[in-house]
């Protein structure tokens, strides 16, 4: 594998655990992430955590909360249903 200094560290093991386990393998932890922290958002936004004004949650925000879940499902699908 060719290296560069500009991909950094976290590049390089993103490169090798692609190599290793596949894109949709590799994947599927980022997007688990990203989906826990949009429902998080959500929930601090909705009870109105960590000090701030609670926000009410409406129904485009609960759509799109729902497809970032669905996007996450998407891409597991293939690791779950084994």
């Amino acid at each position: 594998m060719k290296r560069s200094p500009a991909l950094g560290a976290d590049g390089r093991c993103a490169a090798v655990a692609v190599a290793r386990c596949g894109r949709r393998q590799t994947l599927g932890w980022p997007i688990a992430v990203i989906a826990g922290q949009v429902v998080g958002a959500l929930l601090i936004d909705w009870t109105g955590g960590v000090g701030l004004a609670a926000r009410p949650v409406d129904a485009m925000r609960l759509a799109g909360t729902a497809l970032v879940l669905l996007g996450a499902i998407v891409v597991q699908w293939p690791a779950l249903s084994r």
